[in-house]
């Protein structure tokens, strides 16, 4: 007996392109992953909303708000006058920063501001003198200035 098939007339084979149809699969699987993107970035634009208000709400730390009038809004440079008298120089500049940049700034950032070097001396001063008057929050790698 034989092995091989009998075929009764021709046979009627559809041509699959492979390629074309691989092509629109992967054009369909883009316009998924372009969909799955723009959600993401929709997302991540609500939840940067809620972490910023998070941080308006908690101070940046979990610390609870004090209850003044400027809790809200920008960052009042008069109330960081008497700092800035009491520290002068670079400390003063570092304050008058840090009020202009409220969303803070990374040492490296703050330091270019000052024109020092970020990891001289001077710049650990700075951010102990700060630090020490619990003027800065530490945020991560971010400095930002505490409302008063």
């Amino acid at each position: 007996m034989s092995t091989r098939p009998l075929l009764n007339g021709p046979i009627d084979a559809v041509h699959v392109d492979e390629n074309a149809s691989l092509r629109e699969e992967l054009d369909d699987l883009r316009e998924e992953f372009e969909a799955f993107r723009s959600e993401v970035r929709e997302e991540r634009r609500q939840l940067a909303g809620i972490l910023q208000s998070g941080r308006v709400v908690f101070g940046g730390n979990g610390e609870m708000p004090a209850s003044s009038p400027s809790s809200t809004g920008p960052l009042d440079p008069s109330r960081y006058a008497p700092w800035k008298e009491k520290f002068r120089g670079q400390t003063a500049a570092a304050i008058d920063i840090l009020v202009k940049y409220e969303a803070g700034l990374t040492r490296k950032q703050l330091a270019s501001f000052l024109r020092v070097e970020p990891g001289s001396g001077t710049m650990s001063q700075i951010i102990f003198k700060l630090n020490k008057a619990e003027l800065v929050i530490k945020d991560g790698n971010v400095l930002r200035l505490k409302r008063l």
